[in-house]
């Protein structure tokens, strides 16, 4: 874990957004980056297969390196793992299956007490615990 202090915790969309050169998402990152701003791994998964489907693969993955040099990523460890198990029955009890990686974000993302920063508000507003922001 990082020393420094984390606010925000940028999803998948959010991060692309800002990497396509989309002025709002980028403005909105350079705003928010003295407050603290990290990435889940998963999201990195995510980046890495965008990086793979590229057709410029070495201007994207420098663009993501370059990118993530910026931000701390988080991993999924034991305790990203109960939180994830928790947040995950409570919505199955309820009939809803979100999808695992969006889980496994935002159980990162209450881990550590972070407000999701994601263009995906449909599937991450599912996650009442969550502070999210939906716009930039």
């Amino acid at each position: 874990m990082t020393a420094r202090l984390l606010k925000y915790l940028l999803d998948t969309g959010w991060v692309v957004r800002h990497l396509r050169g989309q002025r709002a998402y980028t403005e909105s990152i350079t705003r928010l980056a003295p407050d603290g701003l990290a990435v889940s791994i998963i999201s990195v998964a995510e980046l890495q297969e965008g990086v793979a489907l590229a057709k410029d693969h070495d201007r994207a993955a420098e663009t993501l390196a370059t990118f993530l040099t910026s931000v701390a990523i988080l991993p999924v460890d034991e305790e990203t793992c109960r939180v994830f198990g928790e947040l995950s029955a409570k919505l199955h009890g309820q009939g809803n299956y979100p999808g695992d990686f969006d889980t496994l974000i935002a159980a990162t993302a209450r881990q550590h007490h972070l407000t999701v920063l994601t263009t995906d508000a449909d599937d991450f507003s599912r996650f009442k615990e969550l502070a999210i922001i939906t716009a930039p």
